[in-house]
């Protein structure tokens, strides 16, 4: 059932009304219209901004795991840069003749972004909740400074420009630390990386890439040229440039025609015979 006023009280509200706007009244060239308007988006912006700084604070103090120290101070610096927002959307409000925010209460009434109360949240799940806050936070600015433009407010709209600003390059953050890590690929390299890791050898991962390549660069020599391999002990220590690990040799070569594959036999620490058993 919707309440009716009655007409003392309706004069009684135009008068409490008329008294605020004598007392804390600014003088401006903006409409009445514009100053209700303007003022009320921007209280519900400040409750959000107010919510998202107590929430990235929260996240801040009950950071943990491996990566506690980086996201620790990440949110720390985010929620400095929020708080600092408050202080001008509520200045502004007052310098075109509205009113802001006044409690806890007050915030908790307008407020569009929610809280979490919750007694453990993941890390992951912290970046992730403020990386769609800061991103709702975002589209709310933008809907405020389209009621700026209406008006005619630049002022308040070239504010709002700088604060769209620094919440995408939070939300950017956020997003980047969240992001899952690309899969592995299962192709030629890995499985020869999987073949010697396998064999129990302890050579680092960037070796053995580099061992694949090396592999790789033999074969495709060996199917454009026809090498064959002569026994090691062929080589005489006259020789100008000594056979390679592996013994392939290309005979149309003025130094030996010996290819490049030291790298694959000293980076895998693998001997000849079972770089040449990896099939093409």
């Amino acid at each position: 059932m919707t309440k009716t006023t009655s007409p003392k009280e309706s004069h009684a509200q135009t008068a409490k009304e008329a008294h605020i706007r004598e007392r804390l009244g600014t003088p401006t060239d903006l409409k009445p219209e514009a100053t209700r308007d303007i003022s009320a988006a921007l209280a519900g912006l400040l409750a959000d901004v107010f919510a998202l700084y107590v929430k990235t604070k929260n996240f801040h103090w009950h950071m943990s795991g491996p990566n506690f120290r980086d996201y620790h101070l990440l949110l720390d610096e985010q929620g400095e840069q929020i708080f600092a927002m408050t202080d001008p959307i509520a200045e502004r409000a007052r310098k075109i003749g509205g009113a802001t925010l006044r409690s806890i209460g007050d915030i908790a009434r307008r407020q569009r972004i929610l809280d979490n109360d919750a007694d453990y949240v993941d890390p992951m799940d912290m970046l992730a909740e403020l990386r769609d806050d800061n991103k709702s936070l975002t589209t709310t600015m933008r809907e405020v400074h389209d009621v700026c433009d209406e008006y005619g407010d630049v002022a308040t709209a070239s504010l709002l420009e700088v604060w769209i600003d620094e919440t995408e390059r939070r939300t950017w953050f956020l997003y980047e630390a969240t992001r899952a890590n690309p899969g592995q690929t299962t192709d030629r390299k890995e499985g020869q990386r999987a073949g010697y890791q396998a064999k129990g050898s302890r050579t680092p991962p960037a070796a053995l890439d580099r061992c694949a390549t090396s592999i790789s660069r033999a074969h495709k020599t060996a199917s454009s040229k026809l090498l064959f391999a002569p026994p090691l002990a062929a080589a005489t220590k006259s020789s100008a440039t000594p056979p390679n690990q592996s013994g392939w040799c290309d005979p149309s070569d003025s130094d030996g025609g010996h290819v490049q594959q030291r790298s694959c036999a000293l980076d895998c620490k693998t001997t000849a015979s079972q770089v040449t058993r990896i099939s093409p």
